[in-house]
């Protein structure tokens, strides 16, 4: 026994692992209840992928499962961008310079507290 294990090659720490490029995985339209336990992740991201998926039960039962809505865009909203700009041009109309200076620092605060 020691004189086969004695000429087994063994994994040198040195070898690299090769990786494969990512491959988009297409997941399935029919799921079980179990799947809906154990791996609900997948089956929402199945559900978004294609669109719906269909949960299937022991008792021979079918249920499907619809995204109700598309999450919203991430963007800020028109208005929001709209009042940050005339913000700013009320600061500077006020006087308020970038606080990129101790001075700067120093009027900006002067503003805040009113003293200005």
């Amino acid at each position: 026994m020691s004189v086969i294990m004695s000429v087994m090659k063994t994994a040198t720490k040195s070898a690299k692992k090769k990786t494969k490029p990512a491959v988009a995985k297409v997941l399935p339209t029919v799921f079980t209840v179990r799947d809906m336990n154990r791996n609900t992740a997948q089956v929402l991201a199945a559900c978004r992928q294609h669109g719906r998926v269909i949960v299937r039960h022991r008792a021979g039962e079918e249920f499907e499962l619809v995204p109700v809505s598309e999450m919203a865009p991430s963007s800020p909203r028109p208005d929001f961008v709209e009042r940050m700009r005339l913000h700013r041009e009320r600061m500077r109309a006020m006087g308020a310079r970038g606080p990129t200076t101790p001075e700067g620092v120093e009027h900006l605060n002067k503003i805040i507290a009113g003293e200005i």
